[in-house]
């Protein structure tokens, strides 16, 4: 016969389980009271301590788990919760002994399984955790919360697929179950799945509205994708939420960033720091936007500020390091990038600058060391399918691979495309007509002093104005220099898109209604393609600047000659070949040479030997490339080597190099910059220029043989070792293309010890100089506007782009 009180007590029990469940905690308390008074037991005890649980007294919680575990030794449920609460103490220990007592008293216990793993995680016993959970499911296949918790065990292990697996799983259980949301949206992330990301971000948002983590991490996750609108919208939610919070208005920054609206995103850094002056990432975010203003002075304070905050925010070491790379500090920008590569192994671009300041220092056993560490990391993220981290123009300078230049500008290109907005292009030109003249838009940086202003300086002025009108778009300083005005008077109209964003000056270029958008720049230091990834004109055009593929889809043609880009390494283009019938370079045929005397005494060069020499950059001095020359000089002992001074740490590194092959250093000189009119006439000093190998002299090259210089070539593999090729047949000196070092050792020795042959050379040159078509301007600008008309007409026809030859 059941006792009378027992039976009371358990009335009182159902009473306040009734109660707990309407959410009335405080009479369930009084039933549950009233029941230990009248008839104590483990399982009152239990409900007691869950009550109280529920009502967040946690420490009155543990008082009755354990009255209700020494009453009730094989009690499951009360350790399993009395082991919840001691993990949630971090008595790790404790949790572990409770969890284990409840799978003692009850195997079939899942909730003890899975939170037996929760304590071995937090020990970092991961085998026994994984295991666990595991068994947990094993006994109630899809709980969210195990299929959750494993998920993110694997993705910690890095086995990232097989953590998404079980998030996924968890999701599927239970869609209402936001953790697993939350958790596969990072997981995604990592993988670079950002579409899905963002959905299942997306759906977290729907169930736990106003998480400003989850707003941020959305907002991060539609940057990534190019949706910029979107992530405006998501950090201004977060923002409603916590207008206070920095690392949000710092995010908000961040978007602006990308978008190419400097001002808003320094506003933005600028008021975040005021509210929390501690954070040291936008410290360094305000430094990389003095960095592309090209304040390098404010740049390093501030990059200098961020280190001080957090010493190991490797961004800011990298930065650094690419300042001081422009300033010439080589040794502290090296110091620098290595600082941050150490610190922080994923930031992969300061290897690529790191190797490229070793390639300006002619420090060529770094070189190539880092340079294999560069090639496994390329074959890595290829396998991988990552993003590259080498970069187009590092690849082309040190590469005479076709293939691989094409992948890794690929991979920037699709890089560039995704940050302004994906696969989605704004414009429309479905009614664009074609009105009496075809308006051709120029796109540079470069309007300047800078190599690429020396070469296109006869250009405009020589387009023909009955056919065409030129508009040129700069987002360079103005230097007020020769150059410059010169461009801006030549042009129908030159707008200067500095201050602009990416979209902005996309929409001014729009507006303008270019027919053809001629690209200048492409894969060089500080240009602008998100501006052409927009496809603000219907033809767009890659040009002069980089000699290689931009890898773009966005990119309809590339200006080239069959020289440096021959028919079968079409494969490797994205853009479809616009062939000129001469060299594809442009030159102007009114440079001034200065016209006042210099002497070989001026530059400490001997007047009575041979002067060979090179006024490439240093970085485009390779091994192989050294090598013949030192070969040359034990030929002819009566010469030197006149080379560009780029940087004293350069120069060391030569001259070291020089006298362990068994040369006198003191057979190597150095001279660094003039004027170019002054550079010019200093050529005329040398007896005969030697290029380099997988990178020539481009413009350079152009330069010495309007001084009346010849120079000899090895023709490479790709574009940048075969653009001296194409310079000198199309000034009619085909005889100076050499196809292997030995040759051109054997050439340069017979041309340096026979001086009857050279100064033939050289009057056929200058006899030439005028006469052939690389410096016939006006002949050149009438062949690119018969391209023009040729892609124009392919367009307007309907047709995708197609090789065109002039």
């Amino acid at each position: 016969m059941i006792d009378k009180k027992i039976l009371l007590a358990n009335n009182y029990n159902e009473e306040g389980i009734e109660f707990a469940n309407k959410g009335d905690f405080d009479k369930a308390i009084l039933s549950f009271k009233k029941s230990l008074s009248t008839s104590p037991s483990g399982n009152s005890y239990y409900l007691l301590g869950l009550a109280f649980q529920m009502k967040g007294k946690l420490k009155d919680a543990l008082y009755h788990y354990q009255k209700a575990v020494s009453l009730s030794p094989n009690f499951s449920m009360a350790h399993n919760n009395l082991g919840a609460l001691c993990l949630n103490n971090n008595n790790f220990e404790k949790a572990i002994f409770h969890f284990k007592s409840a799978i003692s008293a009850d195997p079939q216990n899942s909730n003890a399984h899975n939170n037996l793993g929760n304590a071995y995680k937090h020990v970092g016993k991961i085998d026994e955790t994984i295991a666990c959970y595991h068994k947990a499911l094993e006994i109630t296949p899809n709980i969210p919360e195990t299929l959750n918790n494993l998920g993110l065990v694997y993705f910690e292990k890095g086995e990232i697929n097989k953590g998404a697996e079980f998030v996924k799983m968890a999701v599927k259980a239970s869609p209402t179950y936001a953790p697993a949301h939350f958790h596969l949206a990072i997981i995604l992330n990592k993988l670079g799945n950002l579409e899905e990301a963002a959905r299942s971000l997306e759906s977290y948002i729907n169930l736990v509205p106003g998480n400003t983590d989850a707003l941020a991490l959305l907002g991060n996750t539609y940057l990534s994708l190019g949706m910029l609108e979107k992530s405006v919208e998501s950090f201004k939610k977060s923002l409603s939420i916590m207008p206070n919070s920095g690392e949000v208005i710092n995010d908000l920054g961040n978007i602006y960033k990308q978008m190419g609206n400097l001002k808003m995103a320094l506003e933005c850094y600028e008021k975040a720091v005021v509210i929390d002056p501690k954070l040291g990432g936008t410290y360094n975010n305000i430094g990389v936007i003095y960095l592309n203003q090209g304040d390098f002075t404010k740049a390093t304070k501030f990059f200098k500020k961020a280190i001080k905050l957090e010493p190991e925010m490797a961004s800011s070491y990298y930065h650094l390091g690419v300042i001081q790379e422009k300033q010439g500090e080589l040794e502290l920008a090296a110091k620098n990038l290595k600082m941050a590569a150490e610190i922080e192994p994923e930031l992969k671009a300061s290897l690529p600058i790191y190797l490229y300041v070793l390639m300006r220092e002619c420090d060529w056993e770094k070189t190539k060391k880092e340079a294999s560490l560069l090639d496994k990391l390329f074959l890595k993220e290829l396998k991988s399918e990552q993003n590259l981290s080498e970069t187009p123009f590092l690849s082309v300078i040190r590469k005479e691979n076709p293939k691989i230049n094409y992948l890794i500008a690929k991979s920037k290109s699709d890089q560039i495309r995704k940050s302004v907005g994906g696969n989605f292009f704004p414009f429309s030109f479905k009614n664009r007509l074609l009105e009496k003249k075809l308006r051709i838009g120029y796109l540079s940086n470069d309007y300047s002093t800078h190599a690429t202003a020396h070469l296109i300086l006869g250009l405009f002025e020589c387009h023909d104005r009955l056919k065409f009108e030129v508009y040129t778009y700069s987002y360079g300083l103005d230097d007020k220099s020769f150059y410059r005005k010169k461009v801006e008077k030549d042009s129908d109209k030159f707008t200067d898109i500095r201050n602009f964003t990416y979209k902005e000056s996309a929409e001014i270029i729009y507006k303008d209604k270019i027919n053809i958008l001629v690209d200048l720049k492409g894969h060089t230091a500080e240009s602008r393609p998100e501006i052409t990834a927009l496809k603000p004109a219907p033809v767009q055009v890659s040009y002069l600047g980089f000699p290689g593929t931009t890898g773009a889809d966005f990119m309809d043609y590339i200006i080239t000659d069959k020289i440096v880009t021959p028919p079968d390494q079409a494969e490797y283009y994205s853009e479809k070949f616009v062939y000129m019938p001469d060299c594809y370079q442009v030159n102007d045929r009114q440079r001034q040479i200065w016209e006042g005397n210099l002497t070989r005494s001026q530059f400490g060069l001997p007047w009575n030997e041979f002067v060979f020499s090179c006024f490439n950059h240093s970085y485009k001095i390779d091994t192989e490339t050294f090598s013949a020359w030192m070969n040359i000089l034990k030929k002819v002992p009566q010469s030197v080597l006149w080379l560009f001074e780029d940087n004293p740490i350069a120069v060391n590194n030569i001259k070291a190099k020089t006298k362990s092959l068994g040369v006198n250093p003191k057979r190597i000189i150095f001279s660094g910059e003039m004027p170019n009119p002054m550079h010019l006439k200093r050529l005329s000093l040398s007896n005969l220029g030697l290029d380099t190998f997988i990178c020539n002299g481009h413009t350079t090259t152009s330069d010495a043989l309007w001084a009346g210089l010849p120079v000899l070539s090895l023709q490479g593999k790709h574009f940048a070792s075969r653009v001296a090729s194409s310079i000198l047949t199309s000034a009619g000196l085909p005889g100076l293309v050499t196809k292997s070092s030995k040759e051109y050792e054997k050439l340069a020795v017979e041309l340096a010890t026979n001086p009857k042959e050279l100064e033939s050379l050289r009057l056929t040159l200058n006899s030439n100089r005028l006469m052939y078509p690389l410096f016939d301007t006006q002949k050149f600008v009438k062949n690119l506007e018969k391209a023009y008309i040729k892609m124009w007409e392919v367009f307007a026809s309907g047709k995708k782009p197609q090789q065109i030859s002039v």
